[in-house]
């Protein structure tokens, strides 16, 4: 293999760096001269690695920041800051390092897939309000069956797309691809996808923004009704009519739809957007997904010990967090102390009234109410 090194971003701002040996195994440069005398520079530089097979094949750049300081207290250790272990030969890292590892593995995203569609069949309000919707349960259950059935070819498509991106320019090298992996698609279309076929970039990014529209007047809508339904109707402004309450989900869903232009503004000086969102994510999957286990699995589950194990769970997942856990892990964390902590607490707090739980969970769905008591 050959090293191929290269100053990132080079402009008047950042220090220029003279290597004299721009392909190698070791990287010698000179350093630029300090502002104060004393104080660490920092160095931008990328990192690709090219086989000598035939066709060669290029990783996608890799960012490494050097520090040069006078007398620097070096730890010497066997994972240097640039380190991942990840091996590069196959198609699926199945070690088992569900906890503090780093990086994605198999298991790590399995489990969380299977969290997320649980989340999302169970509490999700954009989900549910379309099964309710539907005519009849009959309906409702083969929406959900349909749903189910088309994820499981649908979502390997959209990881083997972005796959399928890194092989093109693994193999057909670009010395202007971006270096950040959120902006290589992008980069894709705008520079390849007219050349296969005229007008093909614009089809796509109508696509994208209509899966996006799509994905976010969901979203908006659901979370207008639920305050307007649950909260503003329910706890502050009763009997009213119900052009009143409209009027509310409609000032709300402006409201809503500004805050999430705005956020979604911000969201690019955060870090990669997956990441980003599989983060927020798993903060309030695990939680989530507990309550919804522990009212449709047990009857047994009560107010106090719902809000307590929840608390208990959103506490597990931010020291995770905080401790530098893997962050496709947080809803496993926040998952496993709501559950144990909500179940306990519901049973020292004594047990719900049955009678109103006709129909509501798995042990209740098929008895009649008087049965119940």
């Amino acid at each position: 293999m050959t090293y191929a090194w290269q100053q990132r971003r080079a402009s008047e701002k950042v220090p220029k760096i003279e290597l004299p040996n721009k392909s190698g195994e070791t990287l010698q440069f000179t350093a630029p001269p300090r502002s104060t005398e004393g104080a660490p520079v920092t160095l931008p530089i990328e990192l690709r690695v090219t086989t000598n097979g035939t066709p060669p094949l290029q990783s996608a750049p890799a960012v490494v920041h050097v520090t040069v300081m006078d007398n620097p207290d070096l730890h010497r250790s066997a994972t240097p800051p640039a380190f991942h272990e990840r091996p590069h030969d196959t198609w699926f890292d199945f070690r088992f390092k569900l906890f503090f590892g780093t990086g994605v593995t198999f298991w790590s995203l399995f489990v969380t897939g299977v969290l997320a569609r649980l989340n999302d069949g169970g509490t999700d309000q954009v989900t549910l309000q379309r099964y309710f919707s539907a005519r009849s349960i009959v309906e409702s259950r083969r929406a959900i069956w349909i749903s189910a059935i088309c994820d499981v070819p649908l979502m390997p498509l959209m990881y083997l797309t972005g796959a399928g991106v890194l092989v093109y320019y693994a193999i057909h090298h670009s010395t202007g691809l971006p270096a950040t992996a959120g902006q290589t698609m992008p980069y894709f279309v705008a520079h390849k996808l007219n050349q296969v076929v005229p007008g093909l970039a614009g089809l796509f990014i109508a696509a994208l923004f209509a899966a996006t529209m799509s994905s976010v007047d969901s979203g908006i809508n659901s979370i207008s009704a639920t305050l307007t339904t649950d909260w503003y109707r329910r706890l502050l402004v009763r009997n009213r009519d119900e052009r009143h309450y409209l009027r509310i989900a409609r000032i709300l869903t402006l409201v809503l739809g500004i805050l999430a232009t705005s956020v979604a503004l911000l969201l690019g000086q955060i870090g990669e957007l997956w990441q980003v969102s599989v983060a927020l994510m798993g903060f309030w999957t695990g939680p989530l997904l507990g309550i919804f286990l522990l009212g449709f699995f047990t009857c047994r589950a009560n107010t106090v010990g719902v809000l307590s194990g929840s608390v208990a769970g959103l506490a597990c997942t931010v020291w995770f967090q905080q401790t530098g856990g893997n962050e496709f892990l947080f809803s496993v964390v926040g998952l496993l102390p709501t559950l144990v902590v909500g179940y306990v607490v519901s049973l020292v707090a004594g047990a719900s009234d049955k009678s109103r739980l006709h129909g509501l969970t798995l042990w209740t769905k098929h008895l009649p109410a008087e049965n119940q008591k």
